[in-house]
């Protein structure tokens, strides 16, 4: 049964203490340890008034600052650069450098290669 399900099952198997898992008859529910930076981010960012909208809003804000420092630090950063620094998707940055350069934040000098960020104050 362990060849069916695929080479990740063992490895999870054993990344996991016995306690992670509840067995059935035809189910294996995982429970996965909570990640305390996570955790604290959302008590950051929640508050008990505040609705989805404004929550995502904060963390899109957070995002941007964090690529705003990044090239703050390299103006010649790439966008894969900075979606490892700030721990999100080359898609997200994408968007977020959009919505930056459409306030007038954030512009770009020169071409993909040789090119840098500048950013507007």
């Amino acid at each position: 049964m362990v060849e069916y399900l695929g080479s990740g099952m063992p490895r999870i198997l054993k990344a996991y203490s016995r306690g992670a898992y509840v067995f059935s008859s035809r189910f294996i529910r995982t429970v996965f340890p909570v990640d305390l930076a996570a955790l604290e981010l959302e008590k950051e960012v929640a508050q008990p008034d505040m609705d989805l909208e404004k929550i995502s809003e904060k963390v899109s804000e957070k995002v941007s600052e964090k690529i705003l420092g990044v090239v703050r630090r390299n103006p010649a950063v790439t966008i894969s650069e900075l979606a490892k620094e700030t721990g999100v998707t080359t898609r997200t940055v994408e968007r977020h450098i959009k919505r930056m350069q459409g306030e007038g934040i954030l512009e770009r000098i020169g071409g993909r290669k040789e090119g840098y960020w500048k950013i507007v104050e």
